[in-house]
């Protein structure tokens, strides 16, 4: 006779002997297990061939293997990453023998499940994370007169004041293995202070529990493990500058959905870099938390200091002629030395920006006439205040002028006079310098 275990007693790991006595000839295990765990099943530590695998004839999901065990008697193993249940026979000339090579004795009339409030992928939560919002939930095989949630003998866990429902409200039901539970909750959230494993004794009464007090003890078991570890930098410490906050957060299991930035006077920012104005020179907090999408959260807490320094002066130095494909040569009042800049950004005024790592000076031309040009420049300091951002103005770009002349006379005769005039064109407050005739001869008139 064989004691054979549910699937819901099943082992991941088991041990056991395979005796020779009595002259047996084959020893063997049969091993029932799901089948989406079919590349963690070791026999001895090692797998097992397909040829040796085959669907379960009567359960969707499962497979079942069978292993032969050759020599002399000896112990042998049997693991896998989820629960089977397995059965070791040996057959002889003379007798045989089989038994259940092991089960557990878990309490069926009661499971546990949680559920991470800020949950946005939709997938049954197995673990939550520090200071994660969560719902607990029980799942119980009778339906509950009273429950008693003894949440003061679970240290790290809040709040932690015991509640007793009466007459608890039912969230559903859900079958499992072909028999009904009744899934009921507390309708609010719960925090763990550190990772670990809690288990929060729960108890419950029913009518229809088969005993004397209609009363049963269930344990909900949470897993906490750590959550996504975000971090921040920041630049610009002074009190005329906005305050700029990097966001950073190593990659983890489940990706990022949600960012939460929160500052000293409790205004907030929903981005994943940050920025703020302070209004005077002080300590400030400033917390930076991100959410993922299984709703497991992150946080971490700074404090940055701003002081009244002030930036040093920035201006703009120019030569070059304000003509159209004239080249301007523009220089930074900060350069390279003790200030050490990190940057210096030029904006021309006509679309065309640069960006230099070392060089405070820029040549520029300007392809086409233009009023009002406004040349813009930005230093990044990579100590101490930053400068504001300084102005060149360019009132007017002119166009080059055009060379041009006609010819007046009665004749075109030798010894007769002739009228040159030369219509110069181009911008009207233009200054001309000089102009030069020549003949044909190369001299000059």
């Amino acid at each position: 006779m064989f004691y054979l275990s549910p699937i819901e007693q099943g082992q991941k790991s088991v041990i056991f002997y395979t005796p020779r006595k009595s002259s047996i000839d084959y020893v063997y295990a049969n091993i029932h297990f799901p089948t989406s765990a079919s590349a963690s099943l070791r026999v001895d530590g090692n797998p097992l061939p397909a040829t040796q695998i085959i669907a379960h004839p009567n359960l969707a999901g499962y497979s079942v293997a069978v292993a032969r065990f050759i020599g002399p008697a000896a112990q042998h193993k049997i693991t896998c990453d989820s629960a089977f249940t397995s059965t070791v026979y040996g057959l002889g000339n003379y007798e045989s023998y089989g038994y259940n090579v092991g089960t557990l004795i878990n309490n069926l009339n009661s499971y546990s499940t949680i559920s991470n409030t800020l949950n946005t992928n939709n997938q049954t939560d197995t673990f939550t994370c520090p200071n994660t919002p969560v719902r607990l939930y029980v799942k119980l095989g009778f339906p509950a007169n009273t429950i008693h949630w003894k949440l003061s003998q679970v240290p790290g866990m809040s709040p932690s004041t015991d509640s007793i429902v009466l007459t608890p409200s039912l969230v559903r039901t859900e079958v499992i293995n072909a028999r009904t539970y009744y899934v009921y909750t507390l309708q609010q959230d719960f925090t763990f202070n550190a990772p670990g494993t809690y288990n929060i004794p729960v108890s419950f009464t029913a009518t229809v529990i088969p005993n004397c007090n209609q009363t049963e003890n269930a344990n909900l078991r949470v897993v906490v493990k750590p959550g996504p570890k975000p971090d921040f930098s920041f630049v610009n410490l002074c009190l005329t500058d906005t305050v700029r906050f990097n966001g950073t957060t190593p990659a983890w299991d489940f990706p990022l959905t949600s960012y939460l930035w929160t500052f000293h006077d409790n205004a907030t920012q929903n981005t994943v870099n940050g920025k703020k104005l302070y209004p005077g020179p002080g300590n400030y907090d400033v917390r930076y938390r991100v959410v993922a999408s299984n709703g497991c959260v992150g946080d971490t807490l700074k404090t940055i200091t701003l002081t009244n320094a002030t930036a040093p002066a920035l201006s703009i130095s120019a030569t070059g002629k304000p003509c159209v494909d004239s080249v301007f040569t523009f220089t930074s009042s900060i350069a390279p030395g003790a200030l050490n800049p990190l940057s210096w950004y030029w904006d021309f005024g006509d679309g065309q920006t640069v960006t230099s790592n070392t060089q405070f000076t820029q040549t520029h031309a300007y392809a086409t006439a233009a009023a009002a040009v406004k040349v813009k420049l930005v230093v990044k300091l990579s100590q101490g205040c930053s400068p504001d951002t300084a102005y060149y103005n360019i009132p007017l770009i002119y166009t080059n002028p055009v060379a041009s002349f006609s010819i007046t006379g009665d004749t075109l005769c030798e010894k007769k006079p002739l009228r040159f005039d030369s219509p110069l064109t181009g911008h009207i407050n233009m200054d001309l310098e000089f102009r030069k005739w020549k003949r044909d001869t190369g001299s000059a008139i």
